[in-house]
């Protein structure tokens, strides 16, 4: 009794839950969340570069002005 309960209640169910985590990570609005991160990634390096770019023209600056 119990392989059968297995056999057609619990398989299927994973199977089923499954196919719904699926479809709902590469369904709608996939596409405008892979967009997101991607901009959100380049945003993220975009300041991490100009942070970089700040500290090496304030380099350049000491070394001008001799300090």
């Amino acid at each position: 009794m119990m392989s059968v309960l297995i056999i057609f209640v619990v398989i299927p169910g994973l199977f089923i839950w499954g196919m719904v985590k699926v479809a709902n990570w590469y369904g709608p609005g996939y596409m405008e969340r892979r967009r997101d991160e991607e901009i959100e990634t380049a945003m993220r390096l975009g300041a991490r570069d100009a942070a970089a770019a700040d500290r090496i023209a304030q380099q350049i600056i000491d070394e001008q002005h001799g300090r």
